[in-house]
């Protein structure tokens, strides 16, 4: 019986001892638990303040950038109003990379790239006028540029060059025309055909080029007219048409050139003219008649000459008949001197 006993004693106590191990245990779970509840909370109260502090961020840089696209964005109203194209345009699209929703930008940007590309229309067809020469066109599409947008840069150094272009036009028109009354046909020729090269259309380089036309034209026909004269020796009817040329265009080169050529060979007829006759009249008729004959070679018309050869010729004949009548009597004294 005491075996037994002592049995249920140690059974008993191994009980005991397994409850209060297990109470243990169980207090130590229920720390264990109630510290990693406490770790949660605070883990989670520190995550929904990270989140908190993440948001107000998130408010705060939202805040700060509507502000910047509202600056922005009123920039871009300002400079549209101002016609400062451009400039809308960079402030209006910073207003949107700031904030992309931004109801007044995303109306606005629209409207300033319409009103760009209306710039750049009429640029472009300035442009293109520019290089057909047709200035006045030009100066009108520029003018229409800025309208839209009065500082549109290429448009800007385009219309200088416009206005020089027309300033020069102009410039070699006033040239053409006091060329013209001066006579110097070339010269306005020249600064006509320059002023229509930079204004294709230039009203007065326009009326004044025919003018200029039909003068040369004019001078190069009476200059054809005494080229063929003096090739047929006719030196006065020539030179008649050298001072016609010389009337309407007095630097005319060829005519010049010509000029020269008939007054030098009218003074070679001259000078064998003026010495036929002085061969006549020392009687050196045989020179005197080949310096007439070399005076009407060159120039046939020669009124002296024609009015000298036929003295001359009178004098060789009359002389030629005095040596065979002489001869005549000499024969003649022979013979009777001989019949004797």
């Amino acid at each position: 019986m005491e075996g037994m006993g002592s049995g249920f004693a140690a059974m008993h106590e191994e009980a005991v001892r397994r409850q209060e191990q297990e109470a243990k245990e169980a207090k130590a779970a229920k720390l264990k638990a109630a510290a990693e509840a406490k770790l949660q909370k605070e883990e989670e109260a520190r995550r929904a303040k990270e989140a908190a502090e993440a948001k107000r961020r998130d408010e705060e840089e939202l805040r700060k950038r509507k502000e910047q696209a509202q600056m922005h964005c009123a920039e871009a109203v300002s400079s549209f109003q101002r016609k400062d194209l451009q400039r809308a345009k960079d402030e209006c699209e910073q207003a949107l990379r700031s904030f992309k929703e931004h109801p007044g930008a995303q109306s606005l940007h629209p409207k300033i790239k319409a009103a760009l590309a209306t710039a750049d229309k009429h640029y472009q067809t300035a442009q293109s006028q520019f290089q057909a020469k047709d200035l006045p066109a030009a100066m009108s599409s520029c003018e229409a540029v800025h309208e839209v947008f009065p500082g549109h840069p290429a448009s800007t150094k385009l219309l200088a060059q416009v206005k020089q272009a027309t300033a020069n036009a102009d410039r070699h028109c006033s040239e053409a025309e006091a060329s013209l009354q001066r006579k110097d046909l070339q010269r306005a020729k020249d600064e006509c055909d320059q002023a229509l090269e930079l204004h294709r259309e230039h009203p007065r380089a326009r009326i004044l080029h025919p003018k200029i036309k039909a003068a040369l034209a004019t001078a190069d026909k009476h200059y054809e007219i005494a080229q063929s004269q003096f090739q047929a020796k006719d030196l006065p009817a020539a030179m008649s048409s050298c001072e016609a040329v010389h009337k309407v265009f007095p630097g005319h080169p060829a005519s010049t050139k010509l000029h020269t050529r008939i007054k030098k060979t009218l003074a070679t007829a001259d000078k064998h003219f003026a010495a036929a006759s002085s061969l006549l009249h020392s009687k050196e008729l045989l020179r005197a008649e080949q310096d007439c004959a070399k005076a009407l070679h060159v120039f046939p018309g020669h009124p002296q000459a024609l009015s000298l050869h036929p003295k001359i010729k009178d004098a060789l004949q009359t002389t030629e008949r005095h040596h065979a009548e002489a001869a005549s009597l000499f024969v003649s004294k022979d013979l009777l001197q001989a019949e004797r």
